[in-house]
């Protein structure tokens, strides 16, 4: 017997629709492993790591959006260890 052939009804949705469904499932639940298992450097912080951050507001968005045009026209004002490429991509 094959999931089509079922026709058992859950919650008003017959069998073989939530086998189909759950079955479609499955390559998506696999592709989220993949993802984190990509992604395992990020990492949750503690309510109290997140509040030691510095959270930029309304008021600081100009400063934040002229960063990189500054950097470019003058370098100089970067420590030579600052990854400006990174920067650049952020």
């Amino acid at each position: 017997m094959t999931t089509e052939n079922i026709k058992v009804k859950r919650a008003g949705v017959p069998g073989y629709v939530m086998a189909r469904a759950l079955g479609d499932l499955q390559p998506s639940a696999q592709s989220l492993s993949a993802i984190r298992t990509r992604l395992s450097f990020l990492l949750n912080l503690q309510s109290s790591e997140s509040a030691s951050l510095v959270k930029a507001g309304k008021e600081f968005v100009p400063f934040i959006e002229n960063c990189p045009s500054v950097t470019k026209t003058h370098p100089e004002i970067l420590s030579g260890v600052f990854d400006k490429p990174e920067f650049e991509r952020d």
